[in-house]
């Protein structure tokens, strides 16, 4: 019987005691290697102690025995942007056997967008991620310098509300509009998104954890771009644009990517520079000789 396993790897996903199951769950596994909520499990802790070598085998062994499940991909797939030996190719071929399945299910053909001419450009940015986080510290100057006289900018934040900290506070003073959505379905936050005419939609999350896929792979503004949080092509119809630069995508993988690529003039993003940082302009120089601080 594996139904304590099973639960023990589902309390170690809320708890963060990976290392605990893993003893258990990888013995289980040498004798029962065709049990798929064993190998999934298994793929998952392997996945956040940071084995992935291990973790991308049992996910590709998941998915030869189900391979029509799209549940639990987006570890697997974010996973191989850090795994060495992994080409854009391979990354490519595995991201569209689940689009594909995903675009299928959500029947994206009738997805319907109604278009309107606003005053402003409303740009809208969509993550999980609104707090003490770096796609916030990358995020924040550029809100700060937005010419609002021009641009109307939201905040559509799937982080749960008892998450919030300074930082989601100190965002949320900088945007026009903040709107909280973790609690709506993905069929609610459709309806929600496309009754806001929205003109550009940035996600910031892609495949990470958090992510509203299954919202973004559905028309939900005029155009919808990928940018900051997840730095490679999600491979949906309805994703428009990647945001990068030179150093981010080789030359020669433009045809691996479904987005159109738009390079930045120099780079693709800009980190706020942290206001708690030790003065050392004044610093002894015989100390400035012996260091570097950066």
């Amino acid at each position: 019987n594996l139904q304590p396993l099973y639960n023990m790897m589902v309390i170690s996903f809320k708890t963060n005691e990976y290392k605990k199951v893993l003893k258990y769950a990888t013995e289980a596994y040498e004798n029962n290697k065709q049990d798929t909520k064993l190998i999934e499990g298994l793929a998952r802790v392997n996945f956040y102690l940071g084995n992935r070598k291990n973790s991308l085998k049992l996910f590709k062994s998941l998915f030869e025995i189900l391979p029509e499940k799209t549940e639990g991909r987006f570890p697997f797939i974010a996973s191989l942007n850090y795994s060495s030996g992994i080409t854009q190719e391979q990354y490519m071929n595995e991201c569209l056997k689940f689009t594909t399945l995903l675009e299928k299910k959500l029947n994206i053909e009738n997805s319907k967008f109604k278009s309107n001419e606003n005053l402003k450009l409303k740009i809208h940015f969509l993550s999980a991620d609104f707090k003490k986080h770096s796609v916030s510290f990358f995020i924040k100057d550029l809100l700060k310098k937005v010419d609002k006289s021009k641009f109307e900018i939201s905040l559509i934040s799937n982080l749960n509300v008892i998450d919030h900290d300074d930082l989601s506070l100190e965002l949320k003073k900088l945007a026009d509009h903040w709107y909280d959505v973790e609690k709506m379905s993905d069929e609610e936050l459709v309806n929600f998104l496309r009754s806001l005419n929205i003109d550009v939609l940035i996600d910031l999350s892609g495949f990470t954890q958090g992510n509203r896929l299954e919202v973004v792979a559905r028309r939900c503004a005029k155009i919808q771009i990928m940018w900051l949080g997840y730095n490679n092509s999600l491979f949906l119809k309805n994703v428009d644009y990647l945001l990068v630069d030179k150093n981010l995508i080789k030359s020669n993988e433009h045809n691996m990517y479904k987005e159109k690529i738009l390079y930045m003039p120099k780079i693709w993003n800009a980190l706020s520079v942290p206001e708690n940082l030790p003065d050392i302009a004044n610093k002894d120089k015989a100390m400035r000789s012996k260091f570097t601080f950066c």
